[in-house]
């Protein structure tokens, strides 16, 4: 393999977890070197969120040797050749080299290898294709470390190759752009995402919102939401998707730079008034409650900023005010103490009154008139309204 010149300085390839790790892989003569991710984002300086590691021999072996060193595995493809390793609770994806010997658009038939060039000219991207041994010596099959310092995204090879094996390669293109993208894209590589968008109804609708989750997560998706757009992707995965909702996506990252990102607020911006949309994108129930929540609040004309934010929660409200760039609900919001409403039943019960649906709404009214009043009165003035006002 070509070794570029480039030497990696991590203590995350360094930590005694990695060299205990890579100790028990090597002694009896593999080869194993970190992988993809890491190398590219220790490359551009970002702290990588895995360590991967691909290794020259069966997943069989690479079993065998953890367990003759006491490293907790588990297998996690072990027809694809993947095998997860945990050292004090630190996991690494561990993965034969192999090639595709038949590919079927949403999986492939695999065949293990010892060629490195092979194993990195069947990877999707030029900047994920790049190994480095523990000394930090860096090796690009690819020619990806050009295009990490540049900020390009290309496939390996034929984008339309690549895309055919897995069209998760799709949104995985888009969400690698979205993070690492600088220049505009290639125009024939998007003419090749267009082609195979209605590909994407073949997957798993958990594959699909796992990266298109990702995308919305970015700091600014906006243009490369734009860009799904324009290669009819976006409207594969949100079929009933209203396209000009795209610009309110870029209003709402203006607004919500400067706070904690939700890539379903995100979804909030660009899809109408229902769920019935996300045929391809499977939400767990928290996140489809929440989005239901967020669209059902979005076009609600808000007249009582203490009474919408006392009724829906702090994040709840947070979203609605960025969502619909509402500064005065943002103010209130980010001003927001929590106090408790000061009566219950048992106060009206010793004012006489039984309980049961009356007290209901007496409790309701007392707490309207509290709501209105900024929540600054205590349980003696709340009750001296309430006797007022009924004459008790």
């Amino acid at each position: 393999m070509k070794e570029i010149e480039f030497k990696l300085k991590s203590q995350q390839l360094t930590s005694p977890n990695v060299s205990k790790l890579m100790r028990a892989l090597t002694g009896d003569g593999a080869k194993a070197l970190f992988v993809g991710g890491c190398i590219r984002d220790l490359i551009l300086q970002i702290p990588p969120a895995d360590i991967d590691i691909a290794i020259d021999i069966p997943p069989e072996q690479v079993i065998e040797l953890l367990n003759k060193h006491g490293i907790t595995n588990k297998p996690l493809g072990i027809e694809h050749g993947s095998v997860l390793a945990i050292i004090n609770k630190e996991q690494f994806n561990i993965t034969t080299l192999r090639t595709d010997v038949e590919t079927f658009g949403r999986s492939a038939k695999v065949e293990f290898i010892d060629d490195w060039e092979l194993d990195a000219n069947r990877r999707d991207f030029t900047i994920n294709a790049l190994y480095a041994d523990e000394q930090g010596n860096v090796y690009d099959p690819v020619n990806g470390y050009p295009d990490i310092i540049n900020h390009v995204v290309k496939f390996i090879g034929s984008a339309q190759d690549r895309i055919q094996e897995d069209y998760l390669r799709i949104l995985r293109y888009f969400r690698f752009y979205t993070y690492y993208g600088k220049e505009e894209p290639d125009s024939k590589t998007l003419s090749h995402c267009q082609k195979y968008a209605s590909k994407l109804a073949v997957l798993s609708p958990e594959r699909n919102w796992s990266e298109f989750k990702k995308i919305l997560s970015a700091t600014n998706p906006a243009h490369t939401i734009d860009l799904m757009s324009k290669s009819d992707v976006l409207q594969v995965l949100l079929p009933g998707i209203n396209l000009h909702e795209s610009d309110y996506l870029f209003n709402l990252t203006k607004a919500d730079k400067d706070f904690k990102v939700s890539p379903i607020r995100r979804l909030a911006a660009i899809i109408k008034d229902n769920t019935a949309e996300l045929k391809l994108l499977r939400l767990s129930n928290n996140e489809i409650n929440f989005l239901n929540n967020l669209l059902k609040l979005k076009s609600h004309q808000i007249t009582d900023f203490e009474c919408f934010v006392y009724k829906n929660g702090v994040e709840l409200s947070m979203d609605i005010a960025l969502l619909t760039n509402n500064h005065l609900l943002l103010e209130k919001v980010q001003q927001w103490q929590e106090i408790a409403f000061p009566v219950n039943g048992n106060d009206l019960i010793n004012l006489g009154l039984k309980p049961g649906k009356d007290m209901g709404s007496a409790l309701l009214v007392i707490e309207q008139w509290w709501l209105s009043k900024n929540r600054l009165p205590d349980k003696d003035e709340c009750l001296t309204y309430f006797k007022d006002r009924n004459k008790l």
